[in-house]
């Protein structure tokens, strides 16, 4: 039976190059909080342009039939279902914008995961997204942790300042309706042995346990391409909060 199960795996792993990373990477993370099975939502008011194109239309329609997906080609819908389909992704206008999504759950986020089509069975890497700015709606924060993002956090070597109040879509003041804070920026490698990457929250910004119901991934730039940048997947993972 032990040998058994091991040709399993590895004739699994020869036809599904990424299935063991997910399954590893699903245990060590905990749930995706922004499933759409599980009632996470785009929020349309903060999400970017749509290419609506017709490559690949056939295809990502019949795929996401059978997946449950949205029909429309590129939906950033998209982005809220499992499984990776060449073409089946969101068409972003441009090499930067924006997609918000409405979490399942209030959460404390912990780390984020970005999943793409795998270079060795992708056309083109060139649309994949590089580098990532995590924003969370602020729900609720001690005011501890407002000080700690109202004065940013740049001791972390790099140069960077993150952890900082404010509007994505503005660099003014914060708005009075909603807080949003960056909790971090991620780059994505597209070319890493793993096309489906999890990148945690810096420590002591985890620490301090900030309730977020909502989260905007803003894309500030892609691997090249002009026209549009793909993107396959995001998830959210975290503690939910009572």
């Amino acid at each position: 039976m032990v040998k058994l199960n091991s040709l399993v795996r590895l004739w699994l792993e020869h036809q599904f190059p990424s299935l063991t990373n997910v399954l590893v990477l699903s245990k060590n993370t905990g749930p995706d909080f922004a499933l759409y099975f599980s009632g996470a939502r785009i929020i349309t008011s903060r999400t970017s342009s749509t290419v609506h194109s017709t490559s690949s239309g056939t295809v990502s329609s019949s795929w996401g039939r059978v997946m449950g997906r949205p029909s429309i080609q590129g939906s950033p819908e998209n982005i809220l279902f499992p499984g990776l389909y060449e073409g089946l992704c969101w068409e972003m206008e441009g090499s930067s914008g924006q997609v918000g999504i409405k979490l399942s759950q209030i959460i404390s986020v912990r780390s984020v995961t970005v999943d793409h089509i795998s270079q060795h069975s992708a056309f083109d890497l060139t649309c994949a997204p590089r580098e990532v700015e995590v924003w969370v709606a602020v729900t609720h924060a001690s005011p501890e942790a407002v000080a700690v993002f109202d004065r940013g956090s740049c001791d972390h070597g790099d140069g960077e300042c993150q952890g900082r109040l404010g509007d994505p879509l503005s660099s003014g003041a914060i708005g009075s309706k909603k807080r949003y804070a960056n909790l971090f920026t991620i780059i994505y490698n597209p070319y890493s042995p793993s096309s489906i990457q999890n990148f945690a929250a810096p420590r002591h910004l985890r620490e301090l346990n900030i309730s977020s119901s909502s989260v905007i991934f803003r894309v500030l730039g892609n691997w090249g391409s002009e026209h549009h940048t793909c993107v396959y997947r995001f998830r959210v993972h975290g503690i939910p909060v009572q």
